[in-house]
């Protein structure tokens, strides 16, 4: 076996994968890059997404709102679950009488329904598959609001603050605008991931492309977040709140409220406070509204009569 050099030096490089990284390393130019075989599956794909219509075109988002690159909070204007809870619910998905006003509600969702940001521009039917792909019926159960906010502080008191995200680390920047302001240009470096830790003295930095500091970090929002309409803070303990879900979630809320209408009843009777409350039935979830959760943005970037998109 023939021993390694003196001078071999071992040293690292993380590659952004992009198609600029590879043309720079191959030294070839983008003609060259191509293949036929590449051309042929990416000329599938156009066929694909023109056979779907995937360019049909809903309305224009004013802004971007980031999923895992924005740091979450219940009011963040940046983030899209929050935009979804605070404007797409209660635009689209709550249901309204004739003259408009909707009975109170307790809307509860996971993070996982959403899977995409929704970039400032043009959205489009393509942008709904990237975005909320999964379609989802929404549920409604009738519930004291004293058991409905039991179940929501046992909930946030499992995951932790609902209004701090889990994160591996901080993030760089919120930001709006295109998706290009998504790593946008700073001291003529562009944003990406920035590699620190133990090894730099040894192999290098690490990055084969220097990025602006901080350098983008991952950070997801809690596992479930929920929203409420202002006239629930007015009712009464014992009023009949809509407690609306999507329809995945009906075992699990149900189990948290039948465990949490046991609970006050066995302390309503030993301390002799409060009143009993009758258990409530499985059966008794209902569908609730017109739209799924898939659909909901895309009816609310229709409509030119409410919220900041429009044609």
């Amino acid at each position: 076996m023939t021993p390694a050099p003196a001078s071999l030096q071992l040293v690292r490089r993380y590659l952004d994968p992009s198609r600029e990284t590879f043309l720079r390393h191959l030294n070839v130019d983008s003609g060259s890059f191509n293949t036929t075989v590449g051309t042929a599956v990416m000329q599938r794909f156009q066929d694909l997404a023109a056979e779907k219509n995937l360019d049909e075109f809903y309305g224009c988002a004013p802004q971007s709102y980031q999923w895992d690159f924005g740091t979450y909070s219940p009011n963040s204007p940046n983030h899209i679950l929050s935009f979804y809870m605070n404007t797409v619910v209660p635009d689209v998905v709550i249901t309204k009488d004739a003259n408009g006003i909707s009975k109170p509600y307790i809307v509860l969702l996971n993070n996982g329904f959403i899977r995409g940001p929704i970039y400032a521009g043009e959205f489009t039917k393509d942008d709904v598959f990237a975005s909320t792909p999964y379609k989802q019926r929404f549920s409604v159960l009738r519930v004291p609001k004293i058991i409905a906010e039991k179940v929501l502080d046992l909930l946030d008191g499992l995951q932790g603050d609902t209004g701090a995200a889990t994160s591996s680390s901080s993030v760089a920047s919120e930001n709006t605008g295109s998706p290009e302001a998504s790593f946008s240009i700073a001291n003529g470096l562009t944003q990406g991931y920035v590699t620190k830790d133990s090894c730099v003295a040894e192999l290098g930095p690490g990055d084969d492309e220097v990025h602006a500091e901080p350098g983008l970090t991952i950070s997801f929002p809690p596992q479930f977040v929920h929203s409420r309409s202002t006239d629930v803070q007015s009712m009464g303990r014992y009023d009949l709140v809509d407690f609306v879900t999507i329809a995945r979630l009906e075992d699990r809320v149900w189990r948290a409220v039948s465990a949490s209408i046991k609970y006050h009843n066995e302390l309503s009777k030993v301390w002799r406070l409060g009143k009993p409350i009758d258990e409530i039935e499985q059966t008794a979830w209902q569908q609730y509204g017109n739209v799924d959760s898939s659909e909901a943005v895309k009816e609310y970037a229709k409509n030119p009569f409410i919220g900041p998109y429009g044609t």
